[in-house]
């Protein structure tokens, strides 16, 4: 992984970039005032950004006693590949284990092979499926995986 991007809190700044990924990444994607609310609330929201400044990625998470989630993550379509999803994910996993979370869940749509090959080597493991979870552009529903990645030495 090269040092082309580094991490950072998200900014309100960066919202109409994230919804410019956001729109292009998800069939169900969050609303604006959704990362408001996100921005404003409890949750960690972080961003990657280019050497220019320019947005490639985000994650926004969240953490209650021991046990955290993966909210949602998405990475531009030309930045993907470079390691940054997976830095995001690092970046939140260190936070996470500083803060004594012992386990990590999240939810993806089975049809998003790229993401779930990204959690699984990431010590991601499947362990529920929510039924109908996801709506999908044609009117349908797609099942949620619920993944989990334990953090045999939180504190």
């Amino acid at each position: 992984m090269s040092a082309a991007f580094t991490l950072r809190d998200m900014t309100a700044g960066d919202l109409p970039a994230v919804m410019a990924i956001e729109l292009e990444a998800f069939e169900s994607p969050w609303t604006l005032a959704d990362y408001r609310s996100a921005l404003a609330g409890r949750s960690r929201c972080r961003v990657a950004v280019d050497p220019d400044g320019a947005l490639l990625g985000y994650c926004v998470t969240g953490q209650a006693l021991d046990e955290a989630e993966v909210y949602t993550i998405a990475v531009s379509p030309r930045a993907r590949r470079r390691g940054v999803g997976r830095a995001l994910l690092r970046d939140f996993f260190s936070f996470s284990k500083a803060g004594g979370v012992s386990r990590i869940f999240l939810e993806v749509r089975p049809s998003n092979a790229a993401a779930r090959s990204l959690y699984a080597g990431e010590g991601f493991v499947q362990v529920g499926r929510r039924r109908g979870y996801y709506s999908c552009a044609n009117g349908g529903r797609e099942d949620a995986l619920i993944m989990e990645r334990s953090e045999p030495d939180a504190a």
